[in-house]
C-alpha cells in the first residue's frame, strides 16, 4: 500500500448523550426505559439491543406505552432511518448493526 490516506476522528459527540443501564440492576428495564424517555421530552434516540427478538419485542412495549418507536429490519431499513432523521419516529430499536452505517447516511 502506497500513500495511504489515514483518517482519524473522535469518538466524542458533544451533540449526543450516551447513558448505559445494566438490566440485571434494573427491577423492571422495560419501565425503566419507558419512564426515561418520557422524561426526556420531545428528543430522538437510539435504543442498541444484542438481539433481534429483543429489538422486535422492545418496539413494541415502547409504542403500547405511547412512545413513537419503530423496530428495525433490512426491508425497512431506509424509510426508518429517514422517519428517524426527520423526527416523525422518536426512537429506533435496532441491534448495534444499524448502526455501521448510520455516519454515512446521515452525512
Amino acid at each position: 500500500m502506497e500513500n495511504p490516506l489515514i483518517l482519524k476522528s473522535s469518538f466524542n459527540r458533544p451533540n449526543i448523550y450516551y447513558e448505559v443501564r445494566f438490566k440485571d440492576l434494573i427491577t423492571d428495564p422495560y419501565v425503566d426505559l419507558t419512564d426515561l424517555i418520557k422524561s426526556c421530552g420531545d428528543v430522538c434516540g437510539i435504543v442498541y439491543c444484542l438481539e433481534r427478538a429483543t429489538c422486535d419485542d422492545l418496539a413494541s412495549d415502547l409504542s403500547k406505552n405511547g412512545i413513537s418507536c419503530t423496530g428495525l429490519n433490512s426491508k425497512l431499513r431506509t424509510s426508518v432511518l429517514d422517519d428517524w432523521i426527520s423526527a416523525k419516529t422518536q426512537v429506533v430499536v435496532a441491534t448495534v448493526a444499524f448502526g455501521y452505517g448510520l455516519l454515512l447516511s446521515l452525512q
